[in-house]
Order: C-alpha cells, then structure tokens, then sequence
C-alpha cells in the first residue's frame, strides 16, 4: 500500500496500492469525490503508463477570487470552479453545489480551487491556487 486516505475533501478516503506491476486505486463511492480522486492520483499514472513524458498532472496557476469563501474546515479543499482568464489574470468562482454527492456542478466547473485547511475565510480579490480541468488555451477537456 503506498497511501491510505488523503488530507483533502473531497476524496479523502482514496487508497493507491502497487503489487508488482499492477496499480490498485480505491476512490470514494461520492460521484465528485471519485472525480477528483481520479484526476488528482489515477489520471496521471494511467497517462505515464500509456506513454506520456510530459505534464501528468493537471495544470495549475494562480487565479483571483470573483467573491468570499467561507472556510471554516481545517483540511484542505478542492472546489469545483469556473476559472476565466481576463488579460494577465485568471478569474475564479465557485459553481454550483459543493457537496461530494452531488455531480451536476461537474458540468459548470473547468478548475478545482484549492482552499487550504487554515479555518479563515477567503475574501474576494485574493490569490489563489487553481487546478484547469480543461486547458486555458483550448476549449476541451484536459487530457
């Protein structure tokens, strides 16, 4: 077993084993939770086991937040957003329910906002670390 549970919500009961060869991924049963599982950890090993060299892991950049967050949870978060690049500056705003049951605000989201576990709130027009689900260049899907 290389890891069980992870210090992140959602997806905080992922599992990554090896036996040999073979990769063994437990994601959670939570729709969002299992998305974010497998992009963050299942995603880029599978790209590396079919060749790619480059960039595995999703893109990440700093982005301004649009409005307030509260944050009153002391383990980091990943929130679906809507990320929107404006000039110099990428712009970043929740989307949608965040509950890891509910995947309908998959649909609206192209980035995962990183909220650290600090237990402070976030204010609009802070910098933060951002993850692009599609790439900001293009229109598609990260792949």
């Amino acid at each position: 077993m290389l890891f069980d549970k992870v210090a992140m919500r959602p997806g905080s009961v992922t599992t990554v084993a090896q036996i040999g060869s073979k990769w063994i991924f437990g994601l959670s049963g939570n729709p969002s939770a299992c998305f974010v599982g497998f992009e963050l950890f299942t995603r880029p090993v599978l790209r590396c086991a079919l060749g790619a060299t480059a960039h595995p892991h999703l893109p990440r950049s700093k982005a301004v937040l649009v409005h307030d967050i509260p944050n009153n949870k002391r383990i980091t978060r990943l929130m679906r957003g809507l990320l929107e690049v404006r000039g110099s500056r990428v712009l970043a705003s929740t989307v949608g329910v965040d509950k890891s049951g509910v995947a309908s605000s998959l649909v609206q989201a192209n980035g995962l906002l990183i909220i650290p576990g600090t237990g402070q709130p976030l204010h609009a027009g802070e910098e933060i670390e951002v993850m692009w689900l599609e790439r900001p260049d293009e229109g598609h899907f990260y792949v």
